[in-house]
């Protein structure tokens, strides 16, 4: 196995690697991608612990990035490719000692994607942020020709590829849910507060324990970012989800990532994609059966009528699962996605406070005991 650099070794200093160049979301030339990654070669310290790696190294933790270690991958609307896969490093070849990691890549051919790969590191290095328990842990990186992040995570798979999953119960989507929640109120307590503003479930992995282990943090701002909302990124990179109508005027409500959490907990309930298409304007339209969730309707209705409960029918034959669960879950989900209400005026939706503290309530939540504090009793 090719020697690992490890951190303290001399490294290319991020800022002067990805300095700006003119033209925001310019397709690089070859040289201006060597020019890029061959910058002012002056020391600097990632992290401690965080080792820097070559293609060849990623390619060689994931078998030459094989079909079979494939997990997940996007593609934003701009045409920025990004792919994750499941990764093996040798860590000592005589005693079979192995890490388990997760390695997202990507060859960039735009200077908005510099920008994207460095936020995240900046977060994940980050001692706070990088430091909580539903962050992804940086185990290593790549800025040589191919952008490069290792994960030191051995997941089961992408959010985006269990939801349809059977085996994948009602308690253990609780527990994402959970997770997400828990994930989003710390971050909302930053001064100022740090914003994902695209999570999605694409970019949220899920480990063997189920926990919930977000890495998508290329368009967040805020918190030790220190910047306003990258509108220049947001054309290239936000979800279609977030359609919000402020957007549009070049406003990001605080209540954003209520609304990607609200999206994630919809696919969680509902076991489906495609219903997300629904939250925008609240309607579901005739290709989308309502067939298999709890509360059967005619086509074309108002998504935001499910009051009773939207949940997969499946849930049905589960220990963990309790009728007033699903009711309360639906109730919580429709406020979050709401994006109009009824005169068509932007809706309020929950605070992230407000909705850790319902899920709390959940009886499968306190049945699992995942309650992070006693203020509310069971």
């Amino acid at each position: 196995m090719p020697q690992i650099r490890c951190a303290n070794s001399p490294l290319k200093h991020i800022s002067s690697c990805f300095r700006r160049l003119p033209g925001k979301g310019k397709r690089l030339s070859r040289a201006d991608s060597e020019n890029f990654l061959e910058a002012d070669q002056e020391e600097v310290r990632i992290g401690d612990g965080i080792l820097k790696f070559t293609p060849d190294q990623l390619k060689e933790f994931t078998g030459g990035f094989s079909d079979e270690n494939y997990l997940d991958g996007t593609s934003t609307r701009s045409g920025f490719l990004n792919r994750v896969y499941r990764g093996k490093v040798i860590i000592d070849e005589e005693s079979n000692w192995v890490r388990n990691v997760i390695v997202e890549v990507k060859e960039p051919r735009f200077h908005l994607e510099y920008d994207v790969w460095e936020t995240q590191i900046r977060l994940f290095t980050d001692p706070v942020i990088g430091g909580h328990p539903n962050v992804a842990k940086l185990y290593g990186y790549c800025n040589d020709g191919m952008l490069g992040l290792v994960y030191d995570c051995d997941a089961l798979q992408t959010m985006h590829n269990m939801v349809p999953d059977e085996s994948f119960t009602w308690a253990m989507r609780m527990k994402v849910a959970f997770g997400l929640a828990h994930l989003l109120e710390f971050l909302e307590s930053q001064t100022p507060p740090l914003r994902i503003l695209n999570l999605e479930a694409h970019s949220i992995l899920i480990d063997k324990h189920y926990n919930p282990l977000v890495f998508g943090f290329g368009v967040a701002f805020g918190g030790i970012l220190r910047r306003p909302a990258p509108f220049h990124l947001l054309q290239h990179y936000i979800c279609w989800l977030y359609s919000d109508f402020n957007l549009a005027l070049g406003i990001v409500p605080p209540s954003i990532d209520v609304y990607g959490f609200g999206a994630s907990l919809l696919t969680l309930i509902t076991k489906r994609h495609d219903i997300l298409w629904c939250t925008y304007h609240g309607r579901v339209p005739s290709h989308i059966p309502m067939t298999g969730l709890l509360k059967v309707s005619p086509n074309d209705v108002c998504l935001h009528d499910f009051t009773e409960s939207i949940v997969q029918r499946s849930f049905l034959g589960e220990d963990e699962y309790l009728s007033q669960d699903g009711s309360d879950v639906t109730q919580l989900t429709m406020e979050c996605v709401k994006v109009f209400d009824e005169i068509g005026l932007t809706a309020p939706r929950p605070e992230i406070s407000d909705v850790v503290n319902r899920l709390k309530r959940l009886a499968v939540v306190c049945k699992l005991g995942l309650q992070r504090d006693n203020s509310l009793s069971c």
